[in-house]
Order: structure tokens, then sequence, then C-alpha cells
């Protein structure tokens, strides 16, 4: 690295000048110095530097004092450098551009990104399309490590107030006020069966209270949160009589029950459309125009400072 040298007797400065120990120098008149002598106008040199003008003209008065030289000429309200001005303001701009490499290196140095940051986010959306993303994350930042949680909205609410989170992806769900939630993206969700469950029962699809209260169910979750959400969405109906036969965390698995004409469920659009690429008769119910969506989003405690690493994650899964 470069070291800032000042050499008094090359600038044409003289008298005290020349012993003066360079600790007398304030940094900050140097600086505000660079500024002022750039733009020609203590008025532009305030505003960049987020000063009041006579407090930029206090930091000249004070190096002139320090220097006991004048380094600008007042001439009709424009400022004109003078010969020990135009001199030093080349060495400071070196200076202050060498200063400004080193603490950038070292503080890049310092701040690398290593260390464990908590992460919760659902089944299904987490391992087919988070953790993939995780790994790339975690190739550009080797330092990363992390600790996931699988589970449901509701448990990552709690983790995250509780401080066993640092951030969650969650389904739609109503957050604590005390918790940020930002969109990442959504996925549409359909009613599902398989034709054969249809025949074997003799029914025929109807978008009616009657028709799904006839059908046997796979619950995702406890009080049949998603089942429900759908019905209601497209049926305008809340209080249906659903008969939930199996409960699985898993929409893998969810899917698994429907492909054994046992039971109907919900599925995302994703899913179905492989399952049907796959060859499997795996059918839509009838929906309403308006298809009903779950948004997934990045959740995080509002107003908390968080680590590099913790914030790093954040703004790279905000980016995707």
């Amino acid at each position: 690295m470069k070291s800032f040298h000042y050499d008094f007797r090359e600038s044409g400065l003289c008298g005290k000048v020349l012993t003066m120990n360079f600790q007398n120098v304030n940094l900050n008149n140097l600086r505000v110095f660079e500024a002022v002598f750039r733009a020609k106008c203590m008025t532009t040199a305030s505003k960049e530097l987020h000063l009041t003008q006579s407090g930029v003209s206090q930091h000249i008065k004070n190096l002139e004092n320090t220097l006991e030289v004048s380094l600008f000429d007042r001439v009709n309200k424009s400022l004109l450098p003078t010969e020990e001005g135009t001199k030093l303001y080349e060495q400071v701009k070196q200076g202050l551009g060498i200063l400004a490499d080193s603490i950038s290196t070292i503080s890049q140095k310092e701040m690398e990104v290593e260390g464990l940051v908590r992460i919760g986010m659902p089944v299904e959306f987490g391992i087919n399309l988070v953790i993939p993303e995780l790994v790339k994350i975690g190739e550009k930042y080797p330092g990363l490590k992390y600790k996931i949680n699988l589970g449901y909205a509701k448990d990552m609410n709690d983790l995250l107030l509780n401080g066993d989170l640092d951030v969650a992806i969650v389904d739609t769900y109503k957050m604590d006020n005390k918790i940020e939630v930002k969109k990442l993206t959504e996925e549409t969700l359909h009613m599902c069966c398989t034709e054969n469950y249809l025949k074997k029962r003799k029914l025929k699809p109807v978008l009616n209270k009657k028709f799904f209260e006839s059908l046997n169910y796979v619950a995702y979750q406890d009080g049949e949160v998603v089942l429900r959400s759908w019905i209601n969405h497209h049926i305008k109906r809340k209080n249906l009589n659903i008969n939930a036969t199996v409960q699985v965390m898993d929409v893998q698995a969810v899917s698994k029950v429907i492909m054994k004409d046992f039971a109907v469920g919900a599925l995302p659009g994703a899913m179905v459309k492989q399952l049907q690429k796959n060859g499997v008769k795996v059918i839509c119910l009838p929906e309403s125009k308006k298809v009903l969506t779950n948004q997934l989003s990045l959740t995080y405690i509002k107003n908390r400072s968080h680590n590099l690493v913790t914030q790093t994650l954040i703004d790279e899964l905000l980016a995707i």
C-alpha cells in the first residue's frame, strides 16, 4: 500500500509550515478543502458534504490558519485557488484517494459474509425451490451456513417472535404485526382428484356445496386451512362439512394419496402439470373465473438490526 506523504517544500508552502507536525492538520479540513476546490463553490460543496455553508467556510478558514497560507482568493464572490491551494489540492486528492481505497479494503475483509442464518420454510416449496436457491447463494458466499426448519406458517410466526429464527418463508398467513412480510412469488392452487376417484363414486363435478360436501379429503394441516380457503374462494362457503380422512404436511404425500384414488386435495398448479405430464390422470375440479393463488413471502422481525450474514441473505432472496 502506498503511504500518504505530503511534502510542504514541494508545494511551495514555507515558514513555520515546513516544520509543522502533520498531526496538527485536521483531516476533516482537508476533506472539505478537496470538495471546495473541486466544486469551486462553497455552496455546492456544502450540499455534497451535507454541511452548512458557514460550516464549510469555517473548515477552510481553520485549514488556512493551520497552514498559515491563503488557499483561495475571494474575487467578486468567486473562489480562485491560489498557487499554494492548487499544489495542496493535488497532494490531498492523491492522499484521500489512497486512504479511501485502504479503508475500503480493510472494511471488506472485516465484513466478509461468514456465519449462521436460521431460516424456516414450508416443506414442499422449501425443498423444491428455496433450498436450491440457498445452495446458489452459499456458493457465492462460502462462509454462509444455514440451519433450516421446515414447518407451517403458524410455526414460523411463533419461532420468529421467540427469536428462534432469523428469517422465514411462509405461505399465505396472517403474521403477527411485529413481523415484516415481503412478497417473493405466488403459486396457483387447484382442488384435484383422479378420474377413477369420481368414477368409483359415480360423481359429476359441480361447483356447489352439495358436491364438495360429498367428497373425502386429504388435508395439509389442522383445520383444513388450505381446503377451506379454496372452497370459500370459489363457492363462497366458509362452514362446509369437510371430511378429511387423511392429514399430512408434505404436498408430495398429498399427491400420493390423490394418485391412489383415495381422496381429494389441493395441489400447486406446477405440480398438477408435472403429474399430468408424467401420465397421471389427475384432474382439477371446477373453479370460478378467478384462480386462487398462494402467496409465498419472506418474513422477519420489523425494525430488527440484522447482522451482515442475515441481511445479505434477505437481500439475495428478495433479488431472486
